[in-house]
């Protein structure tokens, strides 16, 4: 959490130093208006967590995919091959009866196809919980996203304020002058 902190405050920082180097561009050539809705966009459209809505919705569709294959037919197959040194044999001679000799090699493959009947509700219950993990995940982005328009809007406020203070000086500066004019005259 205070790895995120500390990130976001350098994301808001950035981001500040971005407007009022634009701001400060737009006054130094063509007079150039930002406003508060397209700073909002702008921050919004270069905020990189806005990029982790879509992959928390596909590991989600991807994982509610895997749910759903818990209803199909689940195939095993398997194998075995051994080999021995030596057997038992058999050495009774019986008049009428040939007993075979044992191989030293025997093989064995199995086969197994299980479907799921009855779950009691366990796969519906993953798949729920699933959706409502990402919904979770996805208000947390809104949230980011939310206070990210709120440092926004306190920054172009702030700039816009800073601005108004600097008009504000240079009309008492204007004033100044014009009183050291009459002064002089």
């Amino acid at each position: 959490m205070r790895y995120l902190t500390k990130w976001l405050n350098k994301m808001v920082k950035l981001l500040a130093l971005l407007i009022i180097t634009f701001l400060t561009k737009a006054q130094a050539q063509v007079i150039t208006h930002l406003t508060l809705d397209e700073a909002n966009n702008l921050a919004r459209q270069n905020y990189p967590m806005l990029k982790q809505k879509d992959l928390i919705q596909q590991t989600s569709d991807i994982n509610i995919a895997n749910l759903n294959r818990g209803y199909l037919p689940q195939f095993t197959l398997s194998g075995q091959a051994t080999y021995q040194s030596d057997v038992t044999q058999i050495n009774i001679p019986i008049p009428g009866i040939k007993i075979p000799t044992i191989s030293k090699d025997q093989y064995k493959v199995l086969g197994d196809v299980s479907q799921v009947i009855y779950d009691g509700g366990m796969i519906s219950q993953q798949h729920e919980s699933q959706v409502l993990n990402s919904a979770v995940e996805q208000q947390k982005v809104e949230v980011q996203l939310y206070q990210l328009k709120q440092q926004v809007n306190q920054l172009f406020l702030g700039i816009l304020y800073l601005d108004a203070q600097i008009k504000q000086v240079s009309l008492i500066e204007d004033d100044i002058n014009v009183g050291i004019k009459n002064v002089q005259a």
